[in-house]
């Protein structure tokens, strides 16, 4: 049989992939008698919802795991408000012993799975240190608490607790001769080769709450990316601050991680200057004059006091950090010298182990 047109066949192609739902009996029994199970409830008509289809069945096709399943809730809504899901899509992760995760971050697949597996682990590794464990995980936490800090240890067990379901906690015993605790980030996602930032784990055990407040600060700081993707409440809380935006404006999603990578060493210069973000014109931004205009992907520096806009003459796909750099010179001049003086004071590379690390300041994250 012969197709008239690809549109046909790209729609047969698409049913191939399309949600394959538990029925209510086998999500029961999924239940009842796994020992997890991955499950995101639905509405097949909701935007959302069709949005995640596409994620979640390569997630399943990837990670060949029996215990991820999807449920149709337009179908059983008894059984999901026996199960208290009020909003969809809903992602959770169900355990026998009625524990129940429920995920916060962004619906990609790539997002999902390292969910899940953090689910599987205590929300904090206690083991003696090894290299590998600073690429366990996207974000990573890796402490190594001297005895005497008893209130750090009880401060990152319970920040653990509270956000495992985005990054991982690794906590070690100091090397020999240490005098204080480090707590070091290791950002993964980004390239950053196995380097980290650290704070100096000292002073935890003090008796107000400023040292709880900054460990938490520098924990949700390591949990953001340095160039975020753009949310209507980001957008809504940089303005008020007044600050320079870069947009790198794409839909593409390996075009987003290919830009992350090429301008992470211009972003560490820039700090303080720039906030860096991807802007995607098909998500719910409102009215953002930013998205219009031009092809993407393309960089637009918006100026949040004066509501400028300034587009790079460059239009490639292949913009690369020497393409960054070159258009934030031409438009702030000013800034040349005495960012990269600043972005060098006080700069330095840690990793666990070291006596001394450099502190980190706070740094916000959006609650996804």
């Amino acid at each position: 049989m012969r197709y008239r047109n690809l549109g046909l066949l790209s729609c047969l192609v698409w049913q191939t992939t399309a949600w394959k739902h538990a029925s209510e009996s086998q999500l029961q029994a999924a239940l009842d008698e796994s020992g997890y199970t991955l499950v995101a409830f639905i509405l097949p008509d909701q935007n959302e919802s069709k949005t995640l289809e596409r994620e979640w069945t390569t997630l399943q096709e990837t990670a060949d795991d029996p215990n991820i399943l999807s449920f149709d809730c337009a179908a059983h809504p008894a059984k999901c408000s026996s199960l208290e899901i009020s909003s969809f899509p809903a992602i959770r992760v169900y355990h026998r012993d009625g524990r129940i995760n429920r995920y916060r971050g962004e619906r990609k697949h790539r997002e999902i799975h390292p969910f899940l597996l953090r689910s599987l682990r205590p929300p904090i590794l206690e083991l003696p240190f090894h290299p590998s464990l600073t690429k366990l995980d996207d974000s990573v936490i890796i402490a190594q608490v001297h005895p005497q800090d008893w209130k750090l240890y009880d401060d990152l067990y319970d920040l653990a607790r509270e956000y495992r379901d985005r990054m991982s906690f690794v906590m070690s015993a100091p090397e020999e001769g240490a005098t204080r605790s480090v707590v070091v980030c290791y950002r993964n996602r980004d390239g950053e080769d196995g380097d980290g930032e650290g704070m100096d784990g000292q002073g935890q055990n003090g008796e107000g709450e400023g040292e709880e407040k900054e460990l938490e600060g520098f924990v949700k700081g390591c949990m953001e990316r340095r160039v975020v993707e753009l949310k209507r409440g980001i957008w809504e809380g940089l303005r008020e601050g007044g600050r320079q935006i870069l947009h790198f404006v794409a839909t593409d999603d390996d075009e987003k991680e290919r830009y992350r990578k090429e301008v992470r060493d211009v972003v560490g210069r820039y700090k303080g200057q720039v906030k860096f973000v991807v802007t995607d014109p098909t998500a719910d931004l409102g009215d953002l004059p930013v998205v219009s205009g031009g092809e993407e992907p393309r960089l637009v520096l918006e100026d949040t006091r004066t509501g400028e806009l300034r587009r790079c003459k460059e239009s490639s796909a292949k913009i690369t950090g020497e393409t960054v750099e070159s258009f934030l010179k031409e438009a702030h001049p000013e800034w040349t010298a005495e960012g990269l003086e600043k972005a060098s004071e006080g700069k330095e590379k840690v990793k666990t182990g070291e006596k001394k690390a450099e502190e980190t300041p706070r740094m916000s994250h959006e609650e996804l």
